[in-house]
């Protein structure tokens, strides 16, 4: 079995590159890391989720404390390049309308879980 990690990026002003698992395994190590970069940034945050290989439902926790936190600090936060398995997560958790996913994902969708997005 290989080693389970997560990274996130700093890519350019405001936009964050998430690599990686986002898993039970990894979310803790995430929260630090992610606090530290967005203490970092300024104005508004967009993460990129296209490298996220899998994802549970702590990771999925991870990404709605992120929305909180950023919001308490009255910055947004939007998520891109979100992969199918997570939209299907997040729809299955009923989450869909928390998370911030661009809408063109949602809307190119062929998965019948994350046509409930829209």
């Amino acid at each position: 079995m290989g080693t389970v990690s997560f990274n996130l990026v700093a890519a350019a002003d405001g936009l964050l590159s998430a690599e990686g698992e986002l898993s039970l395994v990894t979310v803790e190590a995430a929260l630090i890391l992610s606090r530290h970069i967005f203490q970092q940034q300024q104005g508004d945050v967009t993460v990129d989720l296209g490298e996220v290989s899998r994802a549970d439902s702590a990771g999925l926790a991870l990404l709605i404390l992120w929305v909180r936190e950023l919001r308490g600090r009255g910055r947004t936060l939007t998520f891109v390049h979100t992969p199918p398995h997570l939209l299907r997560l997040a729809g299955a958790s009923n989450l869909s309308n928390i998370l911030p996913f661009s809408l063109p994902e949602l809307l190119n969708s062929n998965d019948r879980t994350t046509q409930n997005f829209v």
